[in-house]
């Protein structure tokens, strides 16, 4: 695999954050902290908030009240703004922060090394020769270096989220916010995306916080094991502890319910 270059991880901390949807609170006055450099695997029942903790991160969706901030800067979108749009220092902060989607989201029009070039150099301002050796190299680093002139349409589920993720490490960001990224594949397309994922865990120290169904690629992959429920932390800590020896009840009805499936 090429060797990853980009920004050291930096840290996340959400406190008291809260999220409606009319009257359903779908994140209830939410703690959550993730150092610079972890790798936190967020898990929990279909409901309980996690894609919601994600998206309100990456500014997707504005929140109620509390406050989230990216390495100390407060990035918090705020339902009651009078205006969306990020001040200069949010939107710099935000750079650092890439999000890949269980849906792939690529431009099916450009082939897939300009779906990894377009946004470094119109975003970033990255000289374009320079922007397609780095994508060249993401590209050998997620196994489809001889896919960079191929079209979207003519890759499978699984080469698309590999080419999804490498898109977003093409940003150098120092965040990475992973949302159910396998639960579109095929089964047996799953292993090579979850494969890609512990190989930049392995090469740099960006900062991880993954929405997965996958326990054992929780556990492989984690520095801590969160568990949601109701739009709250119910209960973290590391993998080997939260998932072979929970001490909250709801956590192992949880684990007893997924082993029982």
């Amino acid at each position: 695999m090429t060797e990853l270059s980009g920004k050291a991880g930096s840290g996340i901390a959400m406190a008291g954050v809260t999220k409606q949807y009319g009257d359903h609170r779908v994140l209830d006055a939410i703690d959550l902290d993730v150092r610079g450099g972890e790798r936190v695997a967020l898990i929990g029942p279909s409901g309980s908030g996690k894609t919601t903790v994600l998206r309100c991160i990456a500014r997707l969706e504005a929140i109620e009240s509390g406050s989230i901030r990216i390495e100390g800067h407060e990035i918090a979108r705020m339902a009651d703004a009078r205006s969306g749009k990020a001040s200069a220092e949010v939107a710099a902060a935000m750079r650092g922060v890439g999000m890949v989607f269980q849906q792939y989201n690529l431009f099916p029009n450009m082939t897939v090394l300009d779906n990894l070039t377009i946004a470094p150099v119109k975003v970033l301002g990255v000289d374009k020769a320079e922007a397609r050796e780095r994508a060249a190299g993401l590209l050998d680093l997620v196994g489809l270096g001889a896919k960079a002139d191929a079209y979207p349409a003519r890759l499978s589920g699984g080469q698309q989220q590999r080419v999804a993720i490498a898109r977003s490490l093409a940003m150098q960001p120092s965040v990475l916010l992973f949302d159910e990224v396998t639960s579109a594949l095929d089964p047996e397309l799953v292993g090579e995306v979850l494969e890609v994922i512990r190989g930049v865990a392995a090469q740099s120290d960006v900062t991880m916080l993954i929405v997965t169904h996958e326990m054992q690629f929780a556990r492989d992959i984690g520095d801590r094991v969160v568990f949601m429920e109701g739009g709250s932390v119910v209960e973290q800590g590391p993998p080997e502890k939260v998932l072979a020896d929970p001490e909250n009840e709801r956590t192992q009805r949880f684990l007893r319910r997924l082993l029982n499936h």
